[in-house]
């Protein structure tokens, strides 16, 4: 995985974590912060796995992302 997308998948965990507490604050929504929470923390482990094996890091962060449209 270069660079460029390792910033990528970095701003999209962020992106995850800040959707999550927005849904917290405006509704006191815990299962939207515990979601966003984990999914960030799931993004960002699978961008540090792509930095070993980028085949592999690509393979789920497409697959956190699709699991993530389907429900949302």
């Amino acid at each position: 995985m270069n660079k460029i997308s390792s910033i990528v998948c970095t701003i999209y965990s962020l992106m995850l974590f800040i959707g999550g507490l927005i849904g917290f604050f405006k509704s006191n929504s815990k299962a939207s912060l515990l979601t966003g929470t984990l999914s960030a923390v799931i993004v960002l482990l699978a961008s540090q796995l792509g930095t070993r094996n980028p085949k592999t890091g690509y393979l789920f962060i497409a697959a956190a992302s699709l699991i993530l449209s389907v429900f949302f």
